[in-house]
């Protein structure tokens, strides 16, 4: 079993000084840091949207025939 004093021996998970110190560093290319956030903000919910731009790609595109089916199939479902 782990100690309880085992996490001071790793340090803590967020240290404010070595964070000011690399920011001095990064200073310079604060425009380039920011433009990197900027862009993971907006590719990372494209990422997760690319799946279902194929699947109705795909679906739409290939099946004309079965979604009239399908749309045949309902229709007559509500009239029982």
């Amino acid at each position: 079993m782990s100690d309880f004093r085992e996490e001071e021996a790793l340090g803590k998970a967020y240290d404010a000084k070595l964070t000011r110190r690399l920011m001095r560093y990064m200073r310079p290319y604060k425009w380039m840091v920011l433009f990197a956030l900027v862009l993971t903000l907006v590719v990372a919910p494209l990422e997760a949207l690319s799946p279902l731009l194929y699947k109705v790609a795909i679906d739409g595109s290939s099946c004309p025939r079965r979604r009239a089916r399908s749309n045949s199939l309902r229709a007559r479902a509500d009239l029982v």
